[in-house]
């Protein structure tokens, strides 16, 4: 009986200390738990002719990512900040119309209004949105013959 007490108190100490330093070794880091989603974009339409209007639009466009157990600062979403100076492409065969910038808003998102270049080729092509945190976020298109 002695021997099973002996045990149980060194055992259970050591149970408690391991199940403790096991959430600071987790393999998973919380900012894989909580890293915002990645930027999306689409376009609409999704085909139009050389020279006509279309609309892209964009979600979770955030210049840096706060987990929410980190803390935010004043005025920021669990999600970040309002990404600045967006570039906005037309890509088709290789070739690359530069379409401006944009920024998002409040909640991370953006409209705006673009034309397909005039001279585009009838065919597919892509619309890309560049922010500095994701890279490209991409949106297929077609170029309708005019």
């Amino acid at each position: 009986m002695m021997k099973r007490i002996r045990l149980t108190m060194i055992a259970v100490p050591i149970v408690a200390l391991s199940l403790i330093f096991a959430g600071c070794t987790s393999s998973t880091s919380s900012q894989g738990v909580c890293a915002a989603p990645a930027p999306t974009v689409e376009t609409q339409p999704v085909r139009a002719a050389s020279g006509e209007t279309f609309q892209i639009s964009g979600e979770n466009f955030a210049s840096r990512s706060t987990c929410p157990d980190s803390g935010s600062e004043a005025g920021e979403s669990p999600q970040g900040l309002p990404e600045r100076g967006i570039s906005l492409e037309f890509v088709q065969h290789g070739r690359v119309w530069d379409l401006g910038t944009v920024d998002s808003d409040e909640d991370l998102s953006f409209k705006e209004d673009l034309e397909v270049p005039k001279d585009a080729k009838p065919g597919k092509a892509t619309v890309r949105a560049t922010n500095a945190n994701y890279g490209p976020s991409k949106a297929r298109f077609l170029v309708l013959a005019g």
